[in-house]
């Protein structure tokens, strides 16, 4: 059975393509012939595709890209992109286009953070649930805030989907800053002495192929591994 693993972030524009890239570069360097995905995207420019997130995955994974189901052209928070240009994005449909991949197991990168929306009283959130997430990569960054930030994503993903908690297959990546600062590098200690999560990893910002890099890739494929495909199946079937 096919495994799935969601890339959610506490927000924009703070390595949740890095963090993609990297697993999918380890797992490729395995062996292994995953796909990464990225069904929502905005801020593309017209004939900029090859240069999109989505190109990116597809680069990592080694595979040719594919459009994303719903694509716009403003850097915005996608619900509004959809809503100036007269489109609703449907959690059905992006299941739909997901479902297409058939057996390959996936990677796929949401738009934006855990809570942003996607259209009226949906967001990310609930798109964990739709696709049938095995499990779930949250991507935080690594500075002052990012204990809240794990916090409200863990308290969120137990109350949503309390399965994946329970079978640790939440994984949180801590990626360095753009700007350190007096906390980067202490909050994975904490996440763990506090109880936070049990499952975490720090993601320097360096290129994929630095030795460093791989070494957090080869933990995230190790997480991989033990992922239960199924873990949402009854639960996304009792809401579809």
């Amino acid at each position: 059975m096919a495994k799935r693993v969601v890339v959610v972030g506490a927000g924009t524009e703070i390595g949740k393509t890095h963090v993609s890239c990297l697993l999918l570069q380890a797992l490729r360097r395995r062996g292994e012939q995953w796909q990464g995905i990225k069904p929502i995207e905005s801020g593309v420019a017209p004939g900029q595709l090859a240069r999109s997130d989505a190109a990116r995955l597809a680069q990592a994974a080694g595979h040719e890209r594919r459009r994303p189901r719903y694509l716009f052209v403003e850097p915005i928070s996608p619900h509004l992109a959809a809503r100036r240009s007269d489109i609703t994005i449907e959690l059905e449909e992006v299941a739909r286009w997901v479902a297409t991949f058939g057996d390959s197991d996936l990677v796929i990168e949401t738009a934006g953070g855990l809570m942003s929306p996607l259209n009226e009283g949906t967001a990310n959130l609930e798109l964990v649930e739709r696709i049938t997430a095995d499990g779930v990569v949250v991507v935080v960054a690594d500075r002052l805030g990012a204990l809240h930030d794990v916090n409200s994503m863990m308290t969120l993903l137990g109350a949503r989907h309390p399965s994946l908690c329970e079978n640790d297959a939440v994984m949180v990546a801590l990626c360095a800053p753009h700007s350190a600062d007096a906390s980067t590098g202490t909050n994975a200690a904490e996440v763990l002495t506090l109880g936070i999560a049990s499952q975490v990893v720090t993601v320097p910002r360096a290129n994929t192929d630095s030795e460093e890099v791989r070494g957090v890739g080869k933990s995230l494929v190790a997480w991989c591994d033990k992922l239960v495909p199924g873990t949402l199946t009854g639960l996304a079937t009792s809401v579809g």
